[in-house]
């Protein structure tokens, strides 16, 4: 892919050939959309892993999450990336840069992505190494995903500074503890 990150737009991203933990991420813009968050939530991260989706999920609701004032952002946003926060706890060297692809639009090259007909996903899966799983492509969901979040820092910050509900305090200080 060669449009650079700055200038990606949800409709850049074939959503039909990448997955999530229940199949294709077909539906993810209109979720987007529609703020589901819970309903995203359980497809960025299930089980302490991150999938195909995530960096992408987490790249647009970040850009969104940079837009609104901090009493607009609800308590189950900040759960979604505090999921996804615990699953990349469970990984060392993030920052490892030498298994890292140089940018992130790389993740959607033709290799990774699915083929365009859905009808053999079932034995896609049963491939020891799925497309766009194997080890070293795999590492870079959740690098990519690391370094959003870790960009999104100082809005998590400022939503800290600005929030009076108890529960969404609690979430962000955990997210920004791992992310300083």
């Amino acid at each position: 892919m060669t449009v650079s990150l700055d200038q990606l737009t949800i409709q850049d991203i074939p959503w039909n050939r990448i997955t999530t933990p229940y199949g294709r991420a077909t539906e993810v813009p209109q979720m987007i959309a529609k703020r589901n968050y819970s309903g995203l939530s359980n497809i960025v991260e299930h089980q302490l892993t991150l999938w195909q989706v995530t960096p992408w999920i987490l790249f647009f609701l970040l850009k969104e999450l940079s837009l609104q004032s901090p009493d607009e952002v609800s308590v189950v946003e900040i759960d979604l990336y505090e999921g996804v926060i615990e699953a990349l706890s469970e990984h060392e060297q993030l920052e490892d840069t030498e298994q890292t692809l140089e940018t992130m639009p790389l993740l959607l090259e033709e290799v990774y992505l699915w083929d365009q007909d859905d009808q053999d996903d079932e034995l896609e899966w049963e491939n020891e190494e799925p497309r766009g799983y194997d080890s070293e492509v795999f590492f870079n969901y959740y690098v990519y995903s690391y370094l959003l979040l870790k960009q999104a820092l100082p809005i998590f910050e400022n939503i800290s500074r600005h929030t009076t509900d108890p529960d969404m305090q609690n979430t962000l200080q955990d997210c920004m503890e791992y992310l300083e």
